[in-house]
């Protein structure tokens, strides 16, 4: 699987629920799109999900819907001209939401009037969302393995979710630019101590399975 199928994994997550992966759940969508199932098969099973029909989209609106996803996604409102696209598709056009959402992440030519400065403001900030998520992702590493619980497996853990994390993401640096996409205010030090513990758990593991 490519880094860029990887990419856009993530990408619906966030869509959906504003929030990034966990590692055990978007490797078992990594291991269904291995198994020939369609990005868009996967935005509809996840359109399904409860967390998303019963916290999410319960008695809500199209509109509020559609926004909802804008806002998840690019931090804004659907404008005027995308807003009345959506639901003219959802409403009159047989669209489901998974459609609308694969669409709107995907789709290279846009079917109604957005100005490319537009479109570049909301690139980016997806792009710092999936930044963010690096230092999510190290900062529940460190959590785990400060619990006592969490000792027995700390190493192969530490490198499975690091290994992880790398396919989705891309390598997790001290730079600095996760902590500054990052609306949880996550300190960077997490991402220290999470490249520590990585570099550890990979001389650990390779001595436990007998490797020099």
């Amino acid at each position: 699987m490519t880094n860029e199928n990887s990419q856009d994994l993530q990408k619906l997550y966030i869509a959906y629920f504003g929030r990034p992966a966990d590692p055990s759940g978007i490797n078992y969508w990594h291991s269904r799109l291995n198994n020939f199932l369609s990005l868009r098969e996967i935005s509809n099973e996840l359109s399904l999900q409860d967390e998303y029909k019963k916290y999410i989209a319960h008695d809500k609106s199209i509109e509020f819907q559609i926004n909802k996803f804008y806002l998840n996604l690019f931090d804004r409102k659907a404008d005027f001209e995308g807003l009345n696209h959506w639901i003219t598709m959802l409403e009159d056009k047989g669209f489901k939401i998974s459609d609308m959402v694969y669409n709107l992440l995907y789709s290279d030519d846009k079917p109604y009037l957005i100005t490319s400065e537009q479109e570049a403001t909301d690139i980016e900030i997806l792009k710092n969302k999936i930044s963010a998520a690096q230092l999510f992702t190290s900062a529940k590493l460190a959590h785990m393995a400060s619990l006592p619980q969490g000792q027995p497996e700390r190493w192969k853990r530490t490198e499975m979710m690091v290994g992880t994390m790398e396919e989705f993401f891309g390598s997790c640096t001290n730079h600095g630019e996760c902590h500054e996409a990052c609306p949880k205010e996550i300190n960077l030090d997490f991402i220290a101590f999470m490249n520590r513990d990585y570099m550890k758990a990979k001389v650990k593991n390779r001595a436990l399975s007998g490797q020099r």
